[in-house]
């Protein structure tokens, strides 16, 4: 059970990370453009 949390915790962080480099990449190329 604690297991399965942990991991779908670490999954919503990857997610998170994710969407903060990608917008962060957005704000960049707008900057560019």
């Amino acid at each position: 059970m604690l297991l399965i949390f942990r991991k779908s915790l670490a999954v919503l962080g990857i997610h998170q990370l994710g969407t903060f480099i990608f917008s962060k990449n957005n704000h960049s190329t707008m900057l560019k453009i």
